[in-house]
């Protein structure tokens, strides 16, 4: 006993160490509170307005819950956007209803329009642009002028002052047309449902208020009234839940927002029930090029036959394809699934084009990784020569004479990996033992507690391939 008390008067007037990032061993992260653009000009309609083709539905029994984002097991919604600063929900609440509308009527959940919201803030003549207009408006626009333009042509940059015609110059042969649209004022919850069912989702208006910022989950419920005039906001309603008595929607405001960038809102708040939008689609009117999917990454040895696979390539309208690769060290391949064995490490890009029987195309590219080179592995820290009095870090002439650290109390244990393609994971072992596993940088172990005398701290380093290295350290441990 006298003699830790002696050590730790040592201690005292030993030199400080620069010091190591200290952490628990789980990662965590913040979420900031914004606030969001809106952007939603209600329409002045007092009764239905059905313009060309509109949804048939039936009188069968409603299911209890609906969610179109897993429909038999797949999601028929496009990925959340983010209208930036710029109000413009009623722009993307359009194109969202309409993107999952043309997946629905494809057939084809593994496809993904991607429809140009910056062709409705630049060319209507009418258009509020980033100061707001209506979802109704847009689809009147895109109706009546061939139709919505793809995403690719004109890419969003949410402002209001880009000129229409900084379009791409083969505009009018990107213009994906409807087949009609409608607006239903005060359609009732069982109509709603049974639209959503039966057709797909639709645009429906709300009114944000401040609370509605900062949700994060969880069915919302606003306090207080909300009268429809204060509806600001279109989003796009793709389900529901009779057991939480909420519906499911899509917002603008990006996938970190909500729930992955959806939301539920309980029946009837927030004016969600004000009003619909919907729109219609014939799969027959337009003719979309294949999608290819490479695949990957993909991982191997050198002399290793590697299977490369481009079956999640889609051709919505169903055409049969053909499959060219390109395997970036000079050979090509032909098919769906195709084997290839590269002769020398390295990193390599495949590239995979698809073609339909109208001769229409796509590529897509994906990462070989081939390595047979172990990993670099070093223990930064504890160090021989110093002693860490609950995790500080001092240097001191009796670590020096031990040949090894000596750690009083609790010790975070630093290590350093490097490969020349990627690093895996590093497991950190105490006495041969494994005792956590950490999958990205900084590397540390944070070793509470242990008996007295000298443990063997060891750590290894796996790449992506499997390739392992390690390095070991004694130390010598009190409490």
């Amino acid at each position: 006993m006298k003699g830790k008390i002696a050590l730790l008067l040592i201690l005292s007037f030993a030199i400080v160490s620069p010091s190591f990032p200290l952490r628990s061993n789980e990662k965590n992260s913040e979420n900031s509170i914004a606030v969001y653009p809106l952007g939603c000009i209600p329409v002045k309609l007092n009764e239905n307005v059905s313009v060309g083709s509109k949804p048939i539905l039936s009188t069968s029994p409603l299911p209890s819950s609906w969610d179109w984002r897993n429909y038999l097991g797949q999601d028929w919604t496009t990925p959340v956007k983010n209208q930036g600063n710029c109000g413009s929900c009623w722009d993307f609440a359009a194109m969202g209803a309409l993107e999952a509308i043309i997946k629905i009527r494809e057939g084809c959940a593994s496809f993904n329009p991607d429809l140009s919201e910056q062709y409705l803030l630049s060319c209507p003549p009418d258009s509020g642009g980033c100061g707001g207009w209506n979802a109704y408006n847009a689809y009147k626009y895109i109706f009546m002028h061939g139709g919505a333009l793809l995403e690719d042509c004109f890419p969003y940059k949410a402002n209001d002052d880009i000129p229409c015609s900084e379009k791409c110059s083969d505009w009018k042969e990107k213009l994906v047309p409807i087949i009609g649209y409608g607006y239903v004022p005060n359609p009732g919850r069982d109509y709603m449902k049974r639209v959503l069912v039966e057709s797909g989702p639709f645009v429906v208006d709300m009114a944000v208020y401040n609370d509605f910022f900062s949700y994060n989950g969880g069915v919302y419920e606003h306090p207080g009234d909300e009268p429809p005039s204060h509806i600001n906001h279109q989003v796009v309603l793709v389900g529901y839940d009779d057991a939480q008595q909420c519906w499911i929607c899509k917002n603008s405001w990006g996938k970190y927002w909500g729930e992955n960038g959806f939301f539920r809102i309980k029946y009837g708040d927030c004016q969600i029930e004000y009003a619909m939008i919907y729109v219609n689609y014939d799969a027959s009117a337009y003719n979309w090029p294949p999608v290819a999917n490479a695949g990957g990454p993909y991982f191997g040895h050198a002399g290793d036959e590697i299977t490369f696979n481009g079956n999640e390539s889609v051709d919505p309208d169903g055409d049969e394809l053909s499959y060219i690769w390109q395997f970036g060290d000079g050979s090509v391949g032909y098919g769906s699934i195709v084997k290839h064995a590269y002769l020398k490490e390295g990193i390599y890009t495949v590239n995979l084009t698809v073609v339909d029987v109208k001769n229409q195309s796509d590529s897509d590219h994906a990462i070989v990784y081939i390595d047979d080179t172990s990993p670099d592995i070093q223990i930064i820290k504890p160090k021989e020569g110093c002693i860490y009095f609950f995790d500080n870090e001092y240097a001191w002439i009796l670590g020096r004479i031990f040949h090894k650290p000596i750690a009083i109390g609790g010790l975070t244990i630093f290590a350093q990996a490097k490969d020349n393609i990627a690093i895996d994971r590093v497991e950190f072992y105490i006495d041969d033992k494994l005792a956590f596993v950490d999958k990205s940088t900084p590397y540390l172990y944070y070793w509470e507690n242990a008996t007295n005398g000298e443990h063997i701290i060891k750590v290894i380093a796996y790449d992506k391939l499997g390739n392992k290295n390690e390095e070991s350290i004694n130390v010598l441990r009190f409490g």
